[in-house]
């Protein structure tokens, strides 16, 4: 073994959506949570990039919906 240990990080990205209705099925909500995703994707690589001096990878990620929130959260690795 090389003696070099990887490191981990957390990244948190965040966006808000519209609120879908009472009425509104899971295709009515398509666009706006893609129009949401898309900006998060964004807003990835230069945040990688700038991370402690960059170099990281994303590992593994987790969506999850909080009112009129998308919340994504990256496990990075380098």
């Amino acid at each position: 073994m090389s003696g070099q240990t990887k490191e981990y990080r957390f990244l948190v990205e965040t966006t808000r959506f519209l609120v879908p209705g009472l009425l509104d099925t899971l295709s009515d909500q398509g666009p706006a949570v893609e129009a949401a995703m898309l900006k998060i994707a964004g807003r990835i690589r230069p945040a990688l990039e700038s991370l402690d001096g960059g170099g990281w990878t994303i590992h593994s990620h987790d969506v999850s919906f909080q009112g009129g929130l998308i919340v994504v959260t990256f496990l990075l690795s380098r």
